[in-house]
């Protein structure tokens, strides 16, 4: 059996989730199906000191800092609203450098090419980015052959993915170069997607080009900016005006049992990000993994492994926790207020004893209970651990040839893990919000016209 093969998410203030913890979760799963080669999964940031956040709200505890980090074989680097400040941080950039000179894969999805190019890593070399401001990121780098229409663009050992979801396209076409056909067409059907090709990105012609001083403009006001706009997107989104303004703030609950899936979590609260201008956003630990200084860390990977060393690859850090000690009336105090939602992340089997211990009755009976259910509240959950649950509790849908991987009950979504999450939780903020709030978002992740709602088009 060939060496040990370590993956690594590079993290920094303001990534994007699925970006990377979309491909990261994809490389995992197939890494639980093979038998054919040792990995191990890794996160890493320029600091371990604090939880390095995203723009949807979870923080992630790395696992190295850019001093203990070991020589890596694949990287994998986000975008998001981060990269305007991590693209001219020479920390980063050293970094990045020099992990790659010896990296079997170099990968950047969305913004995150400005980064490679910036380290010098794109210097003559074909490259793609968000189609969104792709003639801003155009800007970074010297002498790289941007490619516009391109979904990803492979070039040596380094590729670069488009905007968000193409990051799973990419995972798709690198996981065909590290594992066998079967592995990769078996992750496919367990996440019910099907990956578009290299160079079908309809978002090229949604977007189309820009030119003039605007990039230039635009490029430098959020290199100035970022600094301060950063940690005002990265902190619970819209949580304090929210609070400040609101008579009735809605709330979005995030549940994490321990092993919760990463790819159900990346997927779901990128998709609630069209909730993020009226919602506060909260993370709660579930029996959390540990509790240091007041802070819940819950542990979270591929829920569907069959070994637990790919279930808990990443430590996520989180806004409070529920534990024994929890009275049932203080499991979700603001629950009642307005239409709220709760979501909660496929689970690993291995821990079912929890979801039917009391914490669990408990948390379900104060969800579906006629006696304390929200009438207006909203709740999703996924795979069929988490389901086995909630029936006990409320009614599931039939099951017949039209079920696409979601279905609804009322207000209770039930849908399978992976990409059905997406559709699901879109489906939410299209009932929440309505059809402009999941446009948006959808042209913002760039994801695939086959995952929208019904009914929703680009």
């Amino acid at each position: 059996m060939p060496g040990k093969m370590i993956v690594a998410m590079i993290l920094f203030d303001g990534w994007e989730l699925l970006d990377s913890q979309g491909p990261f979760s994809v490389l995992t799963k197939m890494a639980s199906l093979s038998k054919t080669r040792d990995f191990e999964f890794i996160t890493v940031a320029k600091s371990k000191a604090t939880p390095t956040e995203t723009v949807s709200h979870q923080p992630v505890c790395v696992d190295h800092d850019f001093t203990s980090c070991p020589q890596v074989n694949v990287m994998i680097i986000p975008g998001g609203l981060g990269t305007f400040t991590a693209a001219h941080d020479a920390a980063m950039l050293s970094f990045v450098k020099k992990q790659s000179v010896e990296a079997d894969w170099v990968t950047s999805v969305c913004t995150g090419s400005s980064i490679l190019a910036e380290a010098g890593l794109l210097l003559g070399r074909r490259a793609t980015s968000n189609k969104a401001i792709f003639d801003v990121q155009a800007r970074y780098g010297k002498e790289v052959q941007w490619i516009h229409e391109a979904r990803f663009v492979i070039d040596g050992k380094f590729i670069t993915a488009s905007g968000v979801s193409a990051g799973l396209d990419m995972a798709f076409e690198l996981g065909g170069r590290l594992f066998d056909r079967n592995v990769v067409e078996a992750v496919k059907k367990q996440i019910g997607y099907e990956p578009l090709s290299e160079g079908d990105d309809i978002f090229a012609k949604i977007h189309g080009r820009s030119q003039g001083w605007s990039n230039f403009l635009f490029s430098n006001l959020m290199t100035w900016a970022a600094p301060i706009v950063v940690p005002m997107n990265t902190r619970a989104p819209s949580s304090a005006l929210t609070m400040l303004f609101a008579a009735k703030p809605r709330v979005l609950t995030v549940l994490l049992f321990p092993e919760f899936d990463m790819l159900d979590m990346a997927c779901a609260l990128e998709a609630f990000l069209g909730l993020s201008s009226t919602y506060c956003f909260e993370l709660v630990a579930v029996n959390p993994a540990s509790v240091e200084a007041g802070k819940a860390v819950q542990v979270g990977g591929d829920s569907a492994s069959d070994s637990r060393k790919y279930s808990s690859v990443v430590h996520v850090a989180c806004d409070r926790w529920i534990d024994g000690n929890t009275l049932p009336a203080d499991m979700f105090p603001r629950y009642s207020r307005g239409k709220s939602v709760v979501y909660i992340p496929s689970v690993h089997a291995s821990q079912v004893g929890i979801l039917q211990s009391e914490i669990g009755r408990l948390i379900f009976q104060q969800l579906f209970s006629p006696a304390t259910q929200n009438k207006d509240s909203f709740a999703i959950g996924s795979g069929k651990v988490v389901h086995d649950q909630m029936k006990l509790h409320t009614e599931k849908p039939s099951t017949d040839a039209s079920f696409r991987g979601w279905d609804k009950t009322g207000r209770t979504f039930w849908a399978d893990a992976g990409l059905h999450n997406l559709t699901a939780a879109l489906s939410a903020v299209k009932e929440l919000v309505g059809e402009k709030a999941v446009v948006d978002t959808a042209v913002s992740m760039e994801i695939s016209p086959a995952y929208l709602p019904e009914g929703v088009h680009l």
